[in-house]
């Protein structure tokens, strides 16, 4: 995805940065509420991820953390992979 600067985790944590260009990893405006955007249509899909506004300097960045429960099944870790992919690509093409 054009939007995804970083993504970092451990076992089935997983945080995932946006940026407004990836080459300089310069964040989006704190107006565009790109994270707030992404937390909302993963929503819609049905899918609960965590928001991270101002993650830069607490007013710039935006991140996601994605917290599936340890007990989740490689078929749920799967759906949860294919509705967050849906719902990036359908804020992607809002926004780029």
């Amino acid at each position: 995805h054009p939007t995804v600067g970083d993504i970092r985790g451990k076992g089935l944590f997983a945080g995932v940065e946006f940026v407004r260009d990836k080459e300089t990893k310069e964040p989006f405006p704190a107006e565009a509420g790109y994270n707030g955007r992404v937390v909302d249509q993963c929503f819609a899909n049905g899918l609960l991820i965590y928001p991270g506004p101002g993650t830069i300097d607490g007013v710039r960045g935006d991140h996601i953390i994605i917290a599936p429960p340890l007990v989740a099944s490689k078929e749920e870790v799967d759906l949860i992979v294919e509705l967050f992919d849906k719902s990036l690509a359908e804020v992607e093409a809002k926004t780029l």
